[in-house]
């Protein structure tokens, strides 16, 4: 009786670290999204003073910079100087709207580079980040102290 008992136990235990260390995984990359914030290089828009361009993703933390095509010379135009921005860090979207000062450049093809967060990232305190972080590894001690008490308590160690 003993005997069969033991193998239920050590099957018990093959089986859960079969299943907890692919879901550990799997629990890692999610994740590892949680402050995970991307960056896109030379989106092209259409400047305007009239009608503000849209980016493409949402919740921007920064705009790196703006380049205006003017006669095949791409020129840097500043935030505030020759250019607003409405709806950083928003999920409503970011618009780039001309200064009516800058009308020289109504208009033209333009390249954007920016700092955005996706879907998965966790705003607000970077304690919440910290403790999204502390799941993988509560996972993996849950993981490592199953396979411990299985094996103990199988007796495998005591033969």
């Amino acid at each position: 009786m003993q005997q069969i008992n033991n193998v239920r136990i050590v099957l018990f235990t093959f089986l859960g670290l079969m299943i907890g260390i692919p879901l550990l995984s799997v629990v890692a990359d999610q994740i590892s999204l949680a402050d995970t914030t991307y960056s896109v290089e030379n989106e092209s828009i259409t400047l305007s003073n009239v009608t503000a361009a849209t980016l493409t993703y949402d919740f921007v933390q920064k705009i790196d910079y703006l380049y205006v095509n003017q006669s095949g010379v791409y020129s840097p135009l500043t935030e505030n100087t020759n250019f607003t921005v409405t709806g950083k860090e928003t999920d409503a979207g970011v618009s780039i709207l001309l200064k009516p000062t800058q009308g020289i450049y109504n208009g033209n093809t333009s390249l954007v580079s920016y700092t955005y967060e996706d879907d998965n990232y966790i705003r607000g305190s970077v304690a919440s980040q910290v403790i999204i972080k502390l799941v993988v590894i509560f996972f993996t001690l849950g993981i490592l102290a199953l396979g411990v008490f299985l094996v103990i308590r199988s007796g495998i160690l005591n033969q």
